[in-house]
């Protein structure tokens, strides 16, 4: 150990090999790196939420229509599929979070990539599994054969992609940081905005170029060898457990570089002492249950567009190509909302950014039905541009600013279970609607009811701290 480096407590002194794999000073400390390590945190913690992509429903909807043809399922019978199997892994998301608190962020990443590469080949091997299905059952008992199948796929995409992976990588950002944690969220959140928005492209032109199931295989490559190795080596849960601090941009905080200056610049004028709640007191509060329902509502409308979005787009007159194209400009609006979003969240209330939010949300709704037209499509790029780049500020600093971040990894479970069930019904609700009126218009307009109520109800939804404080 380096001289000068604080002990470790005891917990984290290795008492075997296997134990020795994942302590925070193998196979290097934190603490002798030669850049400040919240900065390396805020870089691999971005890097592992963009690549949760192809568990998200903006990466699952490039392939929804390879996946009906391979599995014979039509779009309501694949929608359901997906609302099964993501049902299926939100209530498995709070065991995650707890699983977390218990073990950590990188022995979590290590496990979670394998397995989200493992789900990533299945993927890619439908073809031959349901040919194996069909002559093993064959009749009626195939069809359900191919459903069932459908359902764990998704499960297990839903489960390690967009659950557990975005769970975790969010999670260590927000835990190394506390003063300087909306400055480092918006940082990160433009590197995700743009991975995000740059993502369903880039898969697309992948498969035109490789084939669907290629285009899976090397994303369980990347993902499952690639991140896997890259989340051992750098991932690290918190400061403390390595001797350092918070909110360490640089190495020698002392030579204040250009992020260290600007993050005191933005930095409240009175120091923010988080107290921290427990999960219970935490899911009972009333801005829980608000926010907790403004990020639900983004999951399940943003899910339901996005997964019907080749079929919504040719409902406007735009080729496949064209309307998967229009989610690369949202990054132009994304991208800088994020940051002055996170720069701002640390100097004023999160339920305003919230409001806004949810006004992007219901504008991002009413675009679909203008999509041929202009106007809606720069309306469509605008809107989800503001409501998606302010959800990834919230999504980020919500919990531990109204909470701590004691038990940081039991609140964002159950939060992402609640976003990762909404996010299961939406493209249910918009594929059984669209098939009984044959339009896609009554469900968007119904809809717009859902984030107009979280928007009124944002209005009386405090930080719980403020209580906490005037209570001392």
């Amino acid at each position: 150990m380096r001289r000068g480096t604080p002990r470790l407590p005891a917990i984290y002194r290795p008492r075997s090999a296997a134990m020795k794999f994942f302590q925070p000073e193998f196979p290097f400390s934190p603490a002798g790196s030669p850049v400040g390590y919240g900065l390396v945190i805020m870089l691999i913690g971005s890097i592992g939420t963009v690549l949760s992509v192809p568990g998200q429903t903006v990466g699952i909807g490039v392939f929804t229509d390879y996946l009906m043809e391979t599995l014979q399922l039509d779009r309501t019978a694949l929608s359901l599929t997906y609302l099964f199997g993501t049902i299926g892994s939100s209530l498995l998301l709070p065991w995650g979070g707890r699983l977390f608190d218990r073990f950590g962020a990188r022995r979590m990443v290590f496990f979670v990539c394998l397995g989200f590469g493992a789900a990533l080949s299945l993927t890619g091997s439908l073809d031959l599994v349901s040919v194996e299905i069909v002559d093993m059952i064959g009749g009626d008992g195939a069809y359900w054969g191919l459903f069932a199948l459908a359902i764990f796929t998704f499960l297990l995409l839903r489960q390690f992609g967009q659950g557990l992976l975005t769970m975790v990588s969010r999670t260590m950002v927000s835990k190394w940081f506390v003063r300087s944690r909306g400055l480092a969220t918006g940082i990160s959140g433009v590197i995700v905005a743009l991975g995000f928005n740059a993502g369903p492209k880039v898969i697309n032109d992948m498969i035109d170029a490789w084939g669907w199931q290629n285009t899976c295989y090397v994303l369980a490559g990347g993902i499952g060898i690639g991140m896997t190795v890259l989340g051992w080596l750098l991932y690290r849960d918190n400061p403390e457990e390595s001797g350092l601090k918070p909110d360490m941009f640089t190495r020698h905080p002392e030579r204040r570089g250009l992020l260290t200056r600007l993050a005191e610049r933005l930095q409240p004028a009175v120091e923010r002492i988080e107290h921290s709640v427990d999960t219970r007191t935490a899911l009972r509060s009333y801005a829980f249950r608000v926010f907790n329902a403004g990020m639900g509502m983004q999951a399940l409308l943003v899910t339901a567009i996005m997964f019907h979005l080749a079929d919504i787009g040719a409902t406007g007159g735009l080729e496949r190509g064209e309307v998967f194209a229009l989610l690369v400009p949202m990054s132009l609006v994304s991208a800088p909302l994020v940051l002055l979003g996170g720069m701002l969240s640390d100097r004023m209330e999160l339920k305003h950014l919230l409001m806004v939010q949810m006004l992007g949300l219901a504008g991002f709704v009413v675009s679909i039905l203008l999509l041929d037209a202009w106007f809606g499509r720069l309306l469509f790029v605008v809107s989800a541009g503001i409501s998606g780049g302010l959800f990834g500020v919230l999504s980020s600093v919500t919990w531990p600013r109204f909470f701590g971040r004691a038990h940081l990894g039991g609140i964002a479970g159950f939060n992402m279970s609640t976003m990762v069930f909404c996010s299961a019904v939406g493209p249910a609700l918009f594929a059984l609607a669209e098939s009984r009126a044959d339009s896609y218009v009554p469900v968007a307009l119904a809809s717009l009811v859902l984030p107009i109520a979280v928007l009124l109800a944002a209005v009386r939804a405090d930080n719980p701290q403020d209580q906490l404080r005037a209570a001392e």
